[in-house]
């Protein structure tokens, strides 16, 4: 996954990334920076959550919701 990573990586420019919020409708490819995980980019979207690729693997995290 790390190979994977740093590829994504090297195709963004991080002051692009958007902050992680559960509040964020994410696209596809998008890039995100989280308070915990650091950047990350958005590999599947689910009903209501999104799988992200960051440096130390593959979260799910809740996204959609209304703040």
């Amino acid at each position: 996954t790390r190979a994977l990573y740093d590829k994504a990586m090297a195709e963004r420019d991080r002051a692009l990334a958007v902050p992680y919020t559960m509040a964020l409708q994410p696209t596809l490819g998008q890039l995100v920076d989280h308070k915990l995980f650091g950047y990350g980019v958005v590999d599947a979207l689910y009903d209501g959550k999104a799988r992200f690729l960051f440096q130390d693997g593959y979260k799910i995290l809740v996204t959609g919701r209304e703040a």
